[in-house]
C-alpha cells in the first residue's frame, strides 16, 4: 500500500514538472529559440573563422616557399614581399621566417661589387634592423632566432668588428636553445676559423732618402718605397656563406618546411 502511494505521489510530481516545464517552453519559447540559435551561430562562426585561419596560414607558407619575384623583380622587390608576409601577423613562426628572408636578401646586396658603397651601407642597416627585430620580437622561435644572431656576425664582420661577431657566434654556441641545431656548428666554425679572416694592417716603411752623387753632385733617384698593404675588402678572406657548415656544404636547418633560415 505504501510503495503504491510513493509511487502515485511521484508520479505526479513528475507530472507537474511537465507541466510546469510545458508552460514555461510556451511563455518563453522565443527566448529560448533566441538563445539556440545564437549558439548556433557561435559555434558556425568560430568554425569558418578557423577555417579561415588555417587556409590563410596554408597560403602564407605557400607564398613564402614559392616566389621568386616577377621578371625584373629587384631585391627591394622581394624584400618589400617577404615583409608584407611577415606583416600579415598569421602566426609566429611563419611571421619570423618571412622577416628572415627579407633580412637574408638585404645581407647579400652587402659586398656586391655592383653596388655603391651608400647601397651597400643602405642594405646592411635593413638586414641588422631585421635581424635584431627577430631576436627581439620572435624569441620563442629559437631555429630562426640562431639564424639571425649568425646573420648579426655576418655584418659584423663585414664592418671589420671582429669582437662583435666574436660575442655573437659565442652567445650562439652558449644558448643551451641551440645545442641540437646546426647554427652552433656555423658559430662554432666560424670562431675558430675568424683569425684567418681578419685582415693585417701593415703599416709601409719610410720612403728612402734620396741619394747625393759624390762624383757630380747630382740627386740619384730614390729607392722604391715600399707598397702600401692592400686594405680593400678583397684582402680579406672571404667568409663561407651563412648556409654552408664548415665542410662548405652542410644547410643550416630549421624545423620549418619552407625555404626559410634552413
Amino acid at each position: 500500500m505504501k510503495t503504491a502511494r510513493r509511487h502515485e505521489l511521484q508520479t505526479n510530481e513528475l507530472s507537474q514538472q511537465l507541466d510546469e516545464l510545458s508552460a514555461y517552453v510556451q511563455k518563453n519559447g522565443w527566448r529560448i529559440l533566441t538563445v539556440v540559435v545564437a549558439i548556433i551561430i557561435v559555434f558556425v562562426a568560430g568554425y569558418l573563422y578557423i577555417a579561415h585561419q588555417r587556409e590563410m596560414l596554408a597560403q602564407g607558407w605557400a607564398d613564402l616557399a614559392r616566389y621568386q619575384g616577377p621578371p625584373g623583380a629587384t631585391p627591394a622587390d622581394q624584400i618589400r614581399y617577404f615583409k608584407e608576409i611577415e606583416q600579415r601577423g598569421l602566426d609566429p613562426r611563419l611571421s619570423a621566417n618571412a622577416l628572415y628572408q627579407a633580412a637574408q636578401l638585404a645581407l647579400a646586396q652587402v659586398g656586391d661589387p655592383n653596388r655603391s658603397d651608400s647601397e651597400q651601407a643602405d642594405y646592411a642597416r635593413q638586414a641588422e634592423e631585421m635581424f635584431q627585430q627577430i631576436t627581439q620580437r620572435f624569441r620563442d622561435q629559437p631555429p630562426t632566432v640562431a639564424a639571425a644572431q649568425l646573420g648579426l656576425g655576418l655584418l659584423a664582420e663585414n664592418r671589420g668588428d671582429w669582437e662583435a661577431a666574436r660575442r655573437l657566434y659565442r652567445a650562439v654556441v652558449d644558448d643551451p636553445r641551440f645545442a641540437a641545431m646546426p647554427a652552433r656548428m656555423q658559430a662554432e666554425y666560424r670562431l675558430k676559423q675568424m683569425s684567418n679572416w681578419e685582415a693585417a694592417v701593415v703599416f709601409p716603411p719610410p720612403a728612402t732618402a734620396p741619394a747625393v752623387s759624390a762624383a757630380d753632385g747630382s740627386v740619384a733617384p730614390a729607392a722604391d718605397a715600399a707598397a702600401p698593404a692592400n686594405l680593400t675588402p678583397s684582402a680579406i678572406e672571404p667568409a663561407a656563406p651563412l648556409d654552408a657548415g664548415p665542410d662548405g656544404s652542410a644547410p643550416m636547418a630549421t624545423d620549418t618546411p619552407t625555404t626559410s633560415p634552413s
